[in-house]
């Protein structure tokens, strides 16, 4: 994921006019990282079945607030086990429909990036986005807590996994949500970065090339240390049952 989201991010900044387009690349790529790592925790506890009958006999876990005011426990077993699933991977089919509808929006000039007006479409692509980022990382940390112990038997170190992967996925997003909202408050101005005169005209950016620009630097470097987090996470030699 650290060369994927630095090259990106590098090319969505220095090549301007295409920025729409490595955005949505890598927020595909964001979908395929999530379902990856949930498949790889399945497979190293031995497949869903044999997952959800050792579910059976694990401590109930609790929704946590204020989830628990308005919904009951999950049964622990093949329910606790399907309805995790289904909050986690429900973030793959609806990301990428809404980056199949960025782009399309994108080329019809009325994605508006950054912006948040009722007459175009990222407003609303960032509020669903975020609704399904927030249900399927509060699935996925239930999930954890009613399998923590397997998995840490079984060698995995669920821990510096789930915050090397899920860090640079949620961390990326709500960061580039925040610039955006710092934009439209006025927090972050163009006249901060650059000033455009009629001798330099050709080569002004726009407010909302330099939040995306922004954010795509500010990401170049961060993957240096999401890059060590990666490896530290990731030295720890792997369980027989998850090596391929």
């Amino acid at each position: 994921m650290v060369p994927v989201y630095a090259l990106d991010s590098l090319f969505g900044m220095t090549l301007r006019d295409y920025a729409i387009g490595f955005s949505v690349f890598r927020e595909c790529y964001e979908s395929f990282a999530l379902y990856s790592f949930f498949q790889y925790l399945v497979v190293c506890l031995g497949g869903k079945q044999i997952l959800a009958d050792m579910m059976r006999a694990q401590p109930q876990v609790e929704h946590t607030s204020p989830c628990s005011c308005w919904m009951q426990n999950w049964p622990m077993g093949p329910a606790f086990l399907q309805y995790t699933s289904v909050g986690i991977l429900q973030y793959v089919p609806i990301k990428l429909l809404c980056s199949l509808v960025a782009f399309i929006t994108g080329l019809a000039g009325c994605y508006g990036a950054g912006t948040f007006e009722s007459d175009v479409a990222y407003p609303y692509i960032s509020f669903v986005v975020n609704c399904s980022q927030c249900w399927a990382l509060y699935c996925l940390v239930l999930f954890y807590l009613g399998t923590h112990k397997e998995l840490e038997a079984r060698g995995v170190q669920p821990v510096g996994k789930f915050a090397a992967i899920k860090l640079i996925i949620f961390f990326t997003w709500w960061q580039s949500l925040s610039i955006a909202l710092a934009v439209h408050f006025k927090v972050i101005r163009a006249e901060y970065f650059v000033t455009c005169t009629k001798e330099n005209e050709i080569d002004c950016w726009t407010i909302d090339e330099i939040s995306e620009s922004l954010n795509d630097v500010i990401i170049c470097g961060e993957m240096l240390f999401f890059a060590l987090g990666a490896c530290c996470a990731g030295s720890r030699r792997r369980p027989r049952e998850c090596r391929r």
